[in-house]
């Protein structure tokens, strides 16, 4: 076992080294694009989708809860930020299993 915190990286860069191998390419290049465009579609929607919910319960900015729409926003963005990150390896996983 290797206790050297940094050798993690190294791992990264042993793993992109794969990446420029012929055979391996498609492999990896296709569930990476397919997941980059399943997650850019589904942040696309939730987007979409959390602005149209706050339309409809925050309905014009010079109401007295406008400042709620300063702090759901960012709020939104971190929820959104770390569901992409938790979860965007395992559907890479499922997507490339045979």
């Amino acid at each position: 076992m290797n206790s050297n915190p940094v050798s993690g990286a190294g791992y990264l860069l042993e793993g992109l080294k794969l990446l420029f191998k012929p055979g391996i390419r498609p492999f990896v290049l296709i569930p990476l694009l397919i997941n980059i465009v399943v997650f850019s579609l589904l942040v696309w929607l939730g987007v979409d989708q959390f602005e149209q919910l706050m339309d409809r319960f925050l309905p014009d900015d010079e109401s007295w809860l406008a400042w709620l729409c300063w702090l759901l926003w960012p709020l939104f963005a971190i929820a959104i930020i770390l569901v992409v990150f938790y979860t965007f390896t395992v559907i890479a996983n499922l997507i490339a299993s045979p």
